[in-house]
């Protein structure tokens, strides 16, 4: 039974993986415009560019969460894993229904380019902390893309409404 709990956080994250990735690529492939198909399959493969340009550039979030992690620093730790990733999950979130309102293509596209960039992100961060943290801290690792993804949906279950007026708020 231990060994049953302590391999199916696992199988879940990797599950929820390929389910988040399943979506992406079925909301690229949902348009029946060609055009619009393409700059949806531009979209994706620019959230994949992000990460790995960033990366190139010297800027790893990865690579922060994990020293944060392991040098065990509160304070820093609490920035870099809870109220940034907050903070640009709500953004987000705030800004993609504002498209919403105004174009359901544009707004489709920043949600493939976010969701993308979030799922190389998560699976990043995720297989880093299984090769290099055990125990807590392997799961302290992953609150950042936690609090993104919790905050972007929060945010939009609570503030969208399809039937609401763009100019109420």
């Amino acid at each position: 039974m231990e060994w049953f709990l302590g391999v199916l956080p696992h199988v879940v994250i990797v599950i929820g993986l390929l389910g988040k990735l399943a979506v992406m690529i079925g909301a690229v492939l949902a348009s029946d415009e060609f055009t619009e198909a393409v700059i949806r399959a531009s979209a994706f493969t620019s959230g994949l560019l992000l990460h790995y340009g960033a990366q190139a550039l010297g800027i790893s979030i990865t690579g922060a969460v994990l020293e944060a992690v392991r040098l065990y620093a509160p304070i820093r730790f609490g920035l870099v894993a809870v109220v940034v990733p907050s903070a640009i999950g709500v953004f987000l979130a705030w800004y993609t229904i504002r498209c919403l309102e105004r174009s359901k293509n544009v707004a489709t596209r920043v949600m493939i380019l976010v969701g993308v960039w979030s799922i190389v992100q998560f699976a990043d961060i995720y297989f880093k902390a299984i090769g290099t943290l055990t125990g807590v801290a392997r799961h302290k690792a992953l609150a950042p893309n936690l609090m993104f993804t919790l905050s972007i949906s929060l945010y939009a279950i609570f503030r969208y409404d399809p039937t609401r007026s763009p100019d109420r708020d």
